[in-house]
């Protein structure tokens, strides 16, 4: 604790300093975007894809700071006989800055919250062989870069401990900042 608190008074510090240092654009608003995501079972320190799928995430901006996410993944992927069907549902707050450079941002993140996992597995074809469902928490980190005040790219990864599995997720989205 004690080697965490210099770094933690000098985070505060150099936080409290950075606006004055930035371009004081506007930078709150509502913004939606669809993307793609992959997920990873990690359990027992081996992955298993288990597929890419669509995401669609609607957000607001607070301030330069302060983001709130509400986000919807899903995935898929067969092994033979074997098959996976999941969804994500992911609520959280995003933690970073925004940096303004003229017709740029960027913000670096790290993103917590809670996420409702469900996984669906069917065995040489017999739907329901192994319905699974958990909240867990979830931990993030990524950056969002917003373009001509209107348009936005994300990149992400997330981390989230169900009661049954952990796992990885990486997305890639675009959209519009209103």
């Amino acid at each position: 604790m004690k080697k965490c608190l210099p770094v933690l008074i000098a985070t505060f510090s150099a936080a409290v300093s950075l606006p004055t240092l930035a371009n004081p654009a506007n930078v709150e608003g509502h913004r939606i975007g669809a993307g793609f995501s992959k997920t990873k079972d990690v359990t027992a320190g081996f992955d298993l894809g288990l597929g890419g799928g669509l995401k669609l995430e609607y957000g607001y901006e607070l301030n330069h700071i302060f983001g709130f996410n509400v986000s919807y993944q899903g995935f898929g992927e067969s092994w033979g006989d074997a098959n996976v069907d999941g969804s994500v549902f992911k609520a959280d707050t995003d933690i970073g800055y925004a940096f303004d450079l003229q017709e740029f941002s960027i913000k670096p993140y790290v993103a917590l919250g809670l996420a409702q996992v469900n996984e669906k597995f069917s065995i040489d074809g017999i739907p329901g062989s192994g319905d699974l469902s958990d909240t867990s928490f979830l931990f993030g980190f990524g950056a969002r870069a917003t373009f001509m005040h209107n348009f936005y790219a994300d990149m992400r990864f997330d981390y989230l401990m169900t009661e049954y599995s952990d796992l990885d997720q990486f997305s890639m989205s675009f959209g519009y900042k209103f």
